[in-house]
């Protein structure tokens, strides 16, 4: 295991091309845009790199547009968060972000995970099932204390381990060794965090 990148499909082979160029895509930015990192910012963001890296991966995709929601009489017009072409896999989501920090114990961080993935699959339900495999989608940037980012490495193994052990139906993270450090000057209390990275976790919804 590495715990500077990896991505899991699981069954969904193209979903996988998605994930590795979402990789990709997220360690480029660092690479260009210094000193910074995408996950430093807001779900919005995060969402426009997922979009990008189904593009990327020689797909096509499009984001918060328009579209007919729900199910038999009760159905409205609302908007969709991401929807993801890859040759002949049509991919529809809805997105949450939630921030994990680092020095909570694993576990914790896991309920966070999981709540914020029912919030996601609530949402995703009501997208209309004709248009793809839907699936709730969970932006979760890590964060710490700079104080304690000699603490970052030890306590990031122990997450990721634990967040395999779940078994997700897709997942993704991106934690580059070069930015971990990295302060950001968003300050909170007088204190200064460093964002070593982020994962990205999805669930299927179920048929209905």
């Amino acid at each position: 295991m590495s715990s500077a990148k990896h991505v899991d499909g699981g069954r969904f082979h193209n979903l996988k091309k998605i994930l590795s160029a979402w990789v990709r895509l997220n360690r480029r930015y660092c690479i260009s845009v210094r000193p910074d990192t995408p996950w430093s910012y807001n779900e919005r963001a995060l969402l426009s790199i997922f979009a990008a890296a189904a593009w990327n991966a020689g797909g096509v995709a499009l984001e918060e547009y328009s579209t007919q929601k729900g199910h038999g009489r009760s159905e409205w017009r609302g908007r969709c968060d991401i929807y993801c072409n890859i040759k002949t896999s049509d991919i529809v989501g809805e997105s949450k972000m939630v921030w994990l920090w680092l020095g909570r114990a694993p576990e914790k961080n896991i309920d966070k995970i999981q709540e914020t993935l029912d919030e996601a699959c609530e949402d995703a339900e009501d997208l209309n099932r004709h248009d793809g495999k839907r699936f709730g989608i969970c932006f979760a940037p890590v964060y710490i204390a700079e104080g304690r980012s000699n603490e970052i490495d030890e306590r990031l193994l122990a997450l990721q381990e634990k967040i395999l052990s779940e078994k997700f139906d897709a997942l993704a993270w991106c934690f580059p060794p070069k930015v971990r450090q990295l302060p950001n000057p968003n300050k909170w209390r007088d204190c200064t965090y460093c964002y070593p990275g982020l994962f990205v976790i999805l669930r299927k919804v179920k048929a209905a």
